[in-house]
């Protein structure tokens, strides 16, 4: 037993005596590596691999072991137009310091650690590869107090980033940057406001040499950028992609209380303008002005020109019209609020595909249409238009340019709801404007309290299709569908001229002076034909003034109208139809052929005047009627105030001939 002991004391005394000289070999070692580490040029600290850059740093020498390394800058540093070149792996970070007056910084895998420091005095440029997630304006002397201008710093940082390929540049909340210059932006930059504001400087308004057209944008303005496509500064060939502006609050500064109207009118000016671009957005970002209604300009804010597949999303809009399309394909407007805007709110120039959906208008002050679009296969939805000028939605413009055609083809507008604001000579009178295309469909869209007048010559209407201006604009209209709108309180609530072809069914119609009109004159439209199927009309004045080539009424229910109105001209099939509580009943002039089969009429006079009184009453001094057929229609007017004096009044007929019909 006294050996086993001895023995295990042994053992103890021989594992103590070991640590114990290990331990003191590990602490030299140590203490050599830290004493052979530390040379003329810095403290270097080898465990976190920090160097501490002295004030008599020579930028010109860098020594290869200054690689890997964090660079800690405290000093401001004059390097007299120098070029420098970084070691490889080398993080810069600025304690206070800065590097000013350099020709150029090449990095090799360089990273930034900065804060909102001033770092860089943007002299010179930026070479080589650089690992950065994001770079801030203060690195290059942004300010952001309102009052200091900060363009420079903005341009020197997206500059870095184009060199870097692309990042996020980004801004801080609360600050506001004061911008006196254009600012060029490049393919992949994101521009992440976090609510910050970005105020425009008041001498950009002023003459030159202070002028600039624009805040951000992907090419330089030089001139003021009217509306497109009258003034373009684009090639139509993509040359940016993946530009981002979010969340920034842009001061446009054009104060309507000071400037004089002249002055105002020439300050056409873009927040933003993305030109041959792809892919990028704009994105709840707020813009606010200053103008007023009676002194404004009428310029977009936002344009996309020639661009593809760009969004102008969640964005709101004060005091300064909106946001412009120029050409391109499948730019989407979503989701923007307009408020107390001069001109049209949302222009679409040619191109196909765009889509605006989901925005919301409210006041506008100058007679133009308050979303307009002459794009092909474009979409027009679930916008809510609240105060409608000229007309709320415009689809077409006349060809102003010679071979350019400006048509709105095979468009499609839906679910929209307008309202009328204040009515004036030219505001609060058109719902939806059709002016040029054809295949355009109209559907399910409520229309309400535009004016209501009591006539329907002066194209007051909720849905007006008409491409006629003069002989020289004739635009005919083909293949149009209007279906399943509700429209009240209006004058005309659709009224149709120059069209081929067109559909009207399923509309509700409440309220109004002329519930449908239509309109071709057989000389110039010869082929005209309007098919009228299952629209109601109620406590209305008028339901149908119709005067075109070949119409066809079916399954249309009319109740409580003072008149059922015309049917002129033309060829009419008039089937299946319900007429109650109508004062006075159909009436026809001029008719070519007129078949009436199978239609209901309940206390109300069938067809003619209230005087007549006549089942027909049918007149054509100056045309040939063929085909006259009158079968299986049901009169029940027990109620009636005047008796059906007349089975057919046909008087004055032309050259009658054909087969003629009653039952």
């Amino acid at each position: 037993m006294k050996t086993f002991v001895t023995m295990l004391l042994a053992i103890i005394f021989a594992i103590s005596t070991f640590f114990s000289c290990y331990t003191e070999s590990l602490n030299d070692s140590i203490e050599d590596s830290l004493i052979e580490n530390i040379d003329d040029e810095g403290t270097v600290n080898e465990q976190f691999n920090v160097k501490i850059i002295q004030s008599d740093f020579d930028w010109n020498n860098i020594p290869d072991s200054y690689s890997n390394s964090i660079w800690e800058i405290s000093n401001n540093y004059e390097l007299e137009g120098l070029s420098i070149l970084l070691p490889k792996n080398v993080t810069l970070k600025f304690t206070g310091g800065s590097l000013n007056n350099y020709a150029s910084i090449l990095g090799e895998n360089t990273k930034i650690d900065a804060g909102l420091v001033g770092s860089f005095d943007g002299s010179g440029v930026f070479e080589g590869t650089w690992n950065l997630e994001k770079v801030y304006p203060e690195w290059f002397g942004a300010v952001g107090d309102g009052s200091n201008y900060d363009a420079d710093a903005f341009i020197s940082a997206v500059n870095f980033l184009m060199v870097m390929g692309g990042g996020n540049l980004i801004l801080t909340t609360g600050k506001d940057y004061v911008i006196d210059k254009e600012i060029l932006l490049y393919s992949n930059i994101s521009v992440l406001g976090n609510s910050a504001n970005i105020s425009v400087a008041q001498t950009t308004y002023d003459v030159s040499p202070n002028r600039f057209f624009a805040i951000f944008t992907t090419v330089h303005l030089d001139k003021r950028p009217h509306s497109a496509p009258a003034a373009s500064f684009a090639t139509g060939i993509i040359q940016f992609s993946n530009i981002h502006i979010k969340d920034i609050t842009f001061k446009l500064n054009r104060d309507g209380t000071t400037m004089a109207l002249g002055w105002m009118l020439s300050s056409d000016f873009n927040a933003i303008r993305f030109v041959d671009t792809e892919n990028s957005t704009v994105e709840n970002c707020h813009f606010i002005d200053k103008q007023t209604s009676d002194i404004w300009t009428l310029l977009a804010v936002v344009t996309f020109e020639k661009s593809n597949n760009c969004k102008a999303i969640n964005n709101t809009f004060n005091r300064c019209t909106a946001i412009a399309i120029s050409e391109g394909t499948a730019n989407i407007i979503d989701g923007n609020v307009m408020n107390n805007s001069p001109g049209t709110q949302i222009e679409v120039f040619l191109g196909t595909h765009h889509q605006v959906i989901n925005n919301t208008t409210n006041e506008q002050w100058y007679a133009v249409s308050t979303i307009g679009s002459s794009a092909k296969y474009s979409l027009v939805s679930n916008n809510t238009i609240n105060e409608s000028s000229l007309s709320a939605i415009t689809m077409g413009h006349k060809n102003e340019v010679v071979g350019t055609d400006y048509g709105a083809d095979y468009s499609i507008v839906e679910n929209n709801y307008i309202t009328g604001g204040v009515v004036g000579t030219h505001t609060g009178r058109v719902g939806i404007f059709l002016q040029n295309g054809k295949g355009i469909k109209v559907i399910n869209n409520t229309i309400r309290n535009l004016f209501k007048g009591a006539t329907h010559e002066n194209q007051d209407a909720a849905i007006l299709i008409s491409g006629a201006r003069t002989v020289s604009e004739q635009v005919w209209h083909d293949d149009l569908i209007v279906e399943g709108n509700t429209i009240a309180s209006v004058t005309t609530a659709i009224q149709l001229r120059d069209i081929i072809n067109a559909n009207i069914s399923n509309n509700i119609i409440d309220n109004v002076y002329v519930g449908i009109y239509g309109e071709s004159n057989a000389a110039n439209s010869p082929n005209s034909k309007l098919i009228l199927d299952n629209n109601q009309i109620t406590d209305s004045n008028i339901a149908f003034l119709l005067n075109g080539p070949d119409n066809v009424l079916t399954n249309n229910e009319i109740t409580r109208v003072d008149q059922f109105g015309n049917l002129h001209y033309g060829h009419y099939v008039f089937n299946s139809n319900i007429i109650k509580e109508c004062l006075i009943g159909p009436n026809s002039l001029h008719p070519l052929s007129f078949t009436m089969r199978d239609n209901y009429f309940y206390n109300s006079i069938p067809l003619g005047t209230l005087e007549e009184g006549s089942m027909v009453t049918m007149r054509a001094p100056n045309m040939a009627v063929n085909n006259l057929i009158i079968e299986g229609n049901i009169i029940d007017s027990p109620n009636s105030i005047r008796p059906t004096t007349w089975v057919l009044r046909a008087f004055e007929l032309q050259g009658f001939a054909g087969s003629q019909y009653f039952n």
